[in-house]
């Protein structure tokens, strides 16, 4: 890491007009989402040595949001180097950062490490990402399913859900093996049960314990509790919509949608995302899913507006049901995000 850091120390003189991209570095470790911003005040100088002896040389402050403390004067840490104070608040991390007329900004992307759960005495784990705005309210709540083969640490890193709503508890839960699918037919890789039954339910006991226990850690607004999943974890949250309407105020499926099981599910409101080139789970069977969900909560689709590639049907009961066909194949379009998001602010459970 450090070799990037001498690297741009080296190399870059700014003006303080001009703007350049500081070189990304890989994590080794997660520690926490977190924003940092350097304020400065250099009177016309040019930037030199950066970030290396940049607080050293301009007495600059660093405000880190949705950490303790909120504020944190480095002039007052020893006088330690930019890249040595960040190195220390999260050793091990993906950051990227820019130059600008006003200051320095840091992203840093990271994710804290799993919570431990007792499950019927098998040992479940989901990283558990807490607010990191405030709100006067209590938070919503969001779970985030995996794909089959994926991880809880790979889906919080890629979706970042926590960035697009900071007021939220974002949840990303580890799937476990045992489901078969074209891609693993020993059932060797991680995912979640399929339909009601399976496995004993152990995921829908999974969900039942992780709604308890983050309730008691960071008290979520039950009235915003949303599902959404990728692949498998698209299916698995349709099986939530199948099996614990009652505890979710809307769900999102990607690349994985319900078919025949959702047919009559509980009128809710429904996100459903697909590619139209996907090798995996074609576009035409997702469509016939989309068929039922407009026929279940009675969408009209004469009254439907766009939000790009987002087609939006109002239905009955203030459900609505959200189509959003992308060009792409199995991904998680990256476009998708902030919509899902958005149409998550919109609802909450009547």
């Amino acid at each position: 890491m450090w070799c990037h850091w001498l690297l741009l120390a080296s190399t870059i003189l700014l003006a303080p007009s001009e703007i350049r991209r500081l070189e990304r570095f890989r994590p080794l470790k997660h520690a926490a989402l977190t924003r940092v911003t350097i304020d400065r005040e250099v009177n016309g100088a040019c930037l030199q040595d950066v970030p290396e002896g940049l607080v050293d040389r301009y007495g600059l402050k660093i405000t880190v949001s949705g950490w303790t403390p909120n504020e944190i004067d480095v002039r007052a840490q020893e006088r330690r180097p930019l890249g040595a104070f960040i190195a220390e608040l999260a050793p091990q991390m993906e950051a990227s950062g820019a130059i600008t007329e006003s200051g320095v900004e840091f992203t840093i992307n990271t994710v804290p490490e799993s919570s431990e759960f007792d499950v019927g005495g098998t040992r479940r784990t989901a990283i558990v990402i807490p607010p990191t705005k405030n709100s006067k309210f209590d938070p919503p709540l969001v779970l985030v399913f995996h794909g089959h083969g994926g991880t809880a640490r790979g889906a919080a890193e890629r979706l970042q859900i926590q960035s697009f709503w900071p007021e939220a508890v974002v949840v990303y839960p580890q799937g476990l093996p045992g489901v078969k699918g074209r891609t693993d037919p020993e059932g060797k890789l991680a995912g979640w049960q399929n339909n009601p039954g399976e496995f004993d339910d152990r995921d829908l006991k999974f969900v039942d314990k992780l709604l308890q226990e983050i309730q008691k850690s960071d008290k979520f607004d039950s009235k915003r509790v949303y599902a959404m999943g990728h692949s498998n974890g698209a299916r698995f949250s349709a099986v939530l919509w199948k099996m614990r309407p009652d505890s979710f105020a809307a769900f999102c499926c990607c690349a994985g949608q319900g078919g025949l099981m959702i047919k009559d599910c509980q009128p809710k409101p429904i996100m459903m995302i697909a590619g139209e080139v996907d090798q995996l789970v074609p576009v035409t069977g997702q469509r016939m899913s989309m068929g039922l969900a407009r026929m279940l909560l009675k969408a009209d689709p004469a009254k439907a507006t766009t939000d790009g590639q987002a087609k939006i049907e109002p239905g009955i009961k203030g459900t609505e049901l959200v189509t959003y066909i992308h060009p792409g194949g199995h991904e998680f379009p990256k476009t998708a995000l902030p919509v899902a998001v958005g149409f998550f602010r919109r609802h909450e459970k009547k």
